[in-house]
């Protein structure tokens, strides 16, 4: 709390005692102390006396709530200053540790949000490269954001807040799960090159890299899994969500992605299946 000279020094202590007394009475907060709570009890007047409580031209003033999710901190932090009532030429600003960790969230929060729409534009522009096919780079994307939606959604069900470990988890999950859709797009790719009807390139893809991607996922989330049993909560979580990610991204590529490979939307972006005598050169004499 910042006052300007001018305001009388009982006045600023009374104003600051009953926000106190307002705030204190809230549901989920719990103790308050500062120095209104000092020159109350002992009669003192002399704030130089307490410099810890009155320092660099402001008066300090201290809330306990309880620790929990940086979005629940930030509205009780709003509740508290909404009790305050000060008189003109009074000025409050947060502090402490509890408003810096909802800053850092947010600021988490946000860059991570900017940093998984840039990967997902990366991601669709190295699949247009691979393959140079925008069919091919444009079925890849559902199979690639199922995942992420499945764990943010059940991240929403069982109450898990992001912080700094799984705010990763979106970014991560894509990073991963768009590998195994480049080993089945390639397989089916070069399957068709041979002269296949899709239904058969998928079955040939099906038969050339299934069983290797479901290998891989298997030893991935055997390996993530020693993670949930860490101490430490949110290495734990990290773990669990990615082992969770990494099954239901195998399954999106092996069911979702074929049938993709055959819909009508592929073809309406551009995708043209060539026939056969195109691709065995049968034409050239």
């Amino acid at each position: 709390v910042r006052a300007d000279p001018v305001v009388p020094r009982e006045t600023l202590l009374e104003a600051v005692r009953n926000w106190q007394d307002r705030a204190g009475a809230l549901n989920g907060i719990g103790w308050t102390y500062s120095l209104a709570d000092v020159s109350s009890q002992t009669g003192a007047t002399e704030v130089d006396a307490y410099p810890s409580l009155y320092a660099d031209g402001a008066l300090r003033v201290s809330f306990a709530i309880r620790m929990q999710s940086a979005r629940m901190i930030s509205r009780d932090i709003d509740r508290i200053l909404a009790q305050a009532n000060m008189p003109a030429g009074v000025t409050i600003e947060p502090s402490g540790y509890l408003p810096l960790y909802v800053r850092m969230m947010d600021l988490i929060v946000s860059s991570q949000i900017w940093g998984f729409g840039l990967a997902l534009a990366t991601v669709i522009g190295a699949l247009l490269l691979l393959f140079r096919s925008v069919g091919l780079a444009l079925v890849a994307v559902p199979a690639n954001l199922i995942p992420v939606a499945i764990v943010l959604g059940f991240m929403a069900l069982a109450g898990i807040s992001l912080d700094v470990a799984t705010v990763t988890i979106a970014a991560v999950v894509l990073g991963i799960a768009v590998d195994d859709s480049v080993f089945f797009l390639d397989a089916f790719q070069r399957a068709r090159r041979r002269g296949l009807r899709e239904p058969d390139a998928i079955r040939a893809a099906i038969r050339t890299v299934g069983a290797s991607m479901l290998l891989t996922t298997l030893v991935l989330v055997m390996g993530f899994l020693a993670c949930a049993f860490a101490d430490i909560k949110s290495v734990a979580l990290f773990g669990t969500l990615l082992s969770l990610a990494m099954t239901t991204a195998v399954m999106a590529d092996l069911t979702l992605l074929p049938a993709l490979l055959v819909s009508p939307m592929r073809r309406r972006s551009g995708e043209r299946p060539r026939s056969r005598p195109e691709i065995e050169g049968a034409g050239n004499a």
